[in-house]
C-alpha cells in the first residue's frame, strides 16, 4: 500500500502541527503507549516534561506507572526502537522512537520521527489471527470471530441459529474477547444475517449498543496500532 493511501486513514503531522502537539502532551501530562512489535505486553508511562538533545531535537521526558527496571523490559525495549501512542481530543496518534535512559536514570523518547493522526477513530476493522484470536460471548456460547471494531464484531453461526440472529434482535452481558483480553459488552444488537449459500453457514454482524467509555478506548487503540502497523508495513 502507497504513502497515498495510507494517509488517507493516517496523516503525517507537519513540523508546526508537531510542535503544538508536543506543547499540549507536555501541558497536559499525557499517558503514553509504547510497544513494540511482536511483544504483547504494553507499558504505559506519563509525561513529566521535554528537553533538548544535543543534536538539536525535542526529547520528552517520562515516568512509567509501574515498576519497569527488570532485564526482560531493557532487553525488549531498552535502546530499541518502539510505537508509540496516545489520545488528545479523541484522536490517537502514532509515532516510531527509540526508548532511552539519561544519565540520571530516567526514560525519555525523542520525536524526530513521523508523527501519525488517525483521521477515523471508529472506521477500522481488526481482522482475526493467531496473534490476535477474537472471540463473542452470547448466551454463554463462544463463537470465533472473523474481524471486530469499535463499532461491531463479524462472525458465521450455523444455519441451525438463523432464528436466534434475526436483524434487530437484541442481547445483553456479552463478552468479547481480543488476545485473552475481555471487554464486557452491556448491550448489542443484530445488525445484518447473511445466509451463505452452499454452505450451510450464516454471516452475522453484530453492533455494539452500549460499551463502557475505558473500553472503547482501549479498544479502540488496540485496533488502531494493529491497522497502523499493518499499513506501514504493507507501505
Amino acid at each position: 500500500m502507497g504513502d497515498g493511501e495510507r494517509r488517507v486513514f493516517f496523516k503525517e503531522l507537519c513540523s508546526e502541527d508537531k510542535k503544538d502537539l508536543l506543547h499540549l502532551i507536555v501541558k497536559s501530562r499525557k499517558e503514553l503507549y509504547v510497544w513494540k512489535k511482536g511483544i504483547k505486553k504494553i507499558q504505559k508511562f506519563k509525561v513529566t516534561g521535554v528537553g533538548r538533545e544535543m543534536d538539536g531535537h525535542d526529547k520528552i521526558n517520562i515516568e512509567s506507572t509501574l515498576i519497569l527496571y527488570t532485564p526482560e523490559f531493557r532487553t525488549d525495549f531498552l535502546n530499541t526502537e518502539v510505537l508509540i501512542s496516545f489520545l488528545h481530543d479523541n484522536f490517537q496518534y502514532f509515532a516510531k522512537s527509540i526508548l532511552k535512559l539519561d544519565r540520571s536514570s530516567n526514560y525519555y523518547i525523542k520525536l524526530d520521527k513521523e508523527i501519525y493522526k488517525c483521521e477515523k477513530r471508529g472506521g477500522f476493522r481488526m481482522c482475526a489471527d493467531r496473534r490476535h484470536p477474537i472471540s463473542i460471548t452470547i448466551n454463554n456460547k463462544i463463537y470465533p470471530a472473523l474481524d471486530v471494531s469499535v463499532g461491531g464484531v463479524g462472525f458465521m453461526v450455523k444455519s441451525e441459529e438463523e432464528g436466534i440472529f434475526v436483524k434487530k434482535q437484541n442481547f445483553s452481558e456479552c463478552l468479547l474477547k481480543i488476545s485473552g483480553q475481555i471487554y464486557t459488552i452491556s448491550s448489542c444488537e443484530v445488525a445484518n444475517a447473511k445466509l451463505i449459500e452452499g454452505k450451510g453457514l450464516i454471516k452475522v454482524g453484530i453492533k455494539f449498543s452500549k460499551l463502557p467509555q475505558r473500553d472503547e478506548v482501549n479498544l479502540c487503540r488496540l485496533i488502531n496500532q494493529s491497522v497502523f502497523l499493518s499499513r506501514k508495513k504493507a507501505g
